[in-house]
């Protein structure tokens, strides 16, 4: 990270944190696990490049993301905590989580029943029950986005960048980018290019429930062309060896018409599905019930001589593209009383 410029920051930057490794790498994004300095917490932050932002005509959709970071703080995301720039990058910072992918859970070799899948299929309906309530749909619900704490063992819902706010998108919509790795798990109303509905988000759980029994999604192919023809018209193929009120359920959220699948009338439709008979969905809400797993932590052993060093500015931004970021940067009042309460301490 380089210096700060351009006078957009006011207490949040580059000085506050010390970049530990690269933990993923996006479209048009860098995530890293960063350190704050002072409080020595543990923090994730994604960097976006300017001018690639700028050349892939992605202003807006960085812009929506940190709005939406701001908007969306709860139990069942990854807060954000501020977001800052230098000349040639955008820097993003949210809590880190300690745990894997829902993906990895997914993919490993034990033989999880239902009530296992069930507990994290009702959080995951939660955490988007109460995003759906802000007006956003999330557009891309899918293993890799959804994270299991090692602290807690309960879900987090991440990356933004995808999502639509109906509220104010009502006119137009950025459509985020089709690729292989979240196609399968789309509505086919995104896919044909169509505005989404809350139970877009809610086919995405579908694709999720049934790769957790079948090892992959409904439709799947290496030829994107054709896993696009299935996902629009071909039924799921249900093994007969699953419950009848899971496989039913599978079938109704997976069910190609917005209007006719499960959840389109609310989220009261999937609650009382046959398939979460017994359900507490208050002590859900409430994080109240033991989670099935305590995933390992990430992270836990990187050696100091490893850690990268701070990024070089090499910054070929006009003045008039630095304009474009002016209002980029924020602070949430967390970060805000902790830096007022060290300035504090240290008088």
């Amino acid at each position: 990270m380089g210096n700060i410029c351009c006078d957009f920051n006011k207490r949040i930057d580059a000085k506050n944190f010390q970049l530990i490794t690269e933990i993923a790498r996006g479209h048009s994004s860098k995530l890293f696990l960063a350190i704050e300095k002072l409080t020595k917490q543990q923090v994730a932050i994604k960097q976006y490049n300017k001018k690639e932002i700028i050349t892939k005509d992605l202003v807006q959709n960085v812009f929506k993301e940190r709005n939406l970071a701001i908007q969306l703080s709860g139990p069942f995301v990854s807060n954000a905590f501020g977001s800052f720039q230098d000349e040639d990058n955008l820097y993003l910072v949210f809590e880190f989580i300690h745990g894997p992918e829902l993906t990895h859970i997914m993919h490993q070799t034990d033989n999880f029943g239902e009530d296992f899948w069930r507990f994290y299929i009702a959080e995951i309906l939660v955490a988007l029950d109460w995003i759906h309530t802000f007006g956003i749909i999330h557009g891309d619900i899918k293993p890799e986005n959804i994270l299991i704490s090692a602290q807690d063992g309960h879900i987090r819902i991440i990356d933004f960048d995808s999502a639509t706010d109906i509220i104010k998108e009502t006119s137009t919509r950025i459509n985020p980018p089709i690729v292989c790795g979240t196609f399968a798990y789309m509505a086919p109303e995104l896919l044909k290019i169509q505005n989404p509905t809350f139970a877009s988000d809610f086919y995405s759980v579908g694709v999720i429930l049934y790769e957790m029994f079948h090892g992959l999604p409904p439709f799947y192919s290496p030829d994107q062309t054709k896993m696009l023809d299935q996902i629009l018209n071909d039924k799921p193929i249900i093994d007969e060896l699953i419950s009848k009120p899971c496989g039913d359920l599978i079938a109704k959220l997976l069910e190609k018409n917005p209007n006719e699948r499960i959840g389109y009338n609310g989220f009261q439709e999937i609650q009382k599905h046959e398939f979460f008979k017994g359900i507490d969905w208050e002590q859900i809400a409430k994080k109240s019930l033991t989670p099935p797993l305590i995933p390992k932590p990430l992270f836990q052993n990187i050696e100091k001589n490893n850690w990268i060093p701070p990024l070089e500015v090499s910054s070929i931004l006009t003045q008039e593209e630095q304009k474009i970021f002016k209002n980029y940067s924020f602070q949430s009042n967390v970060v805000k009383e902790l830096l007022n309460s060290k300035s504090n301490d240290e008088k």
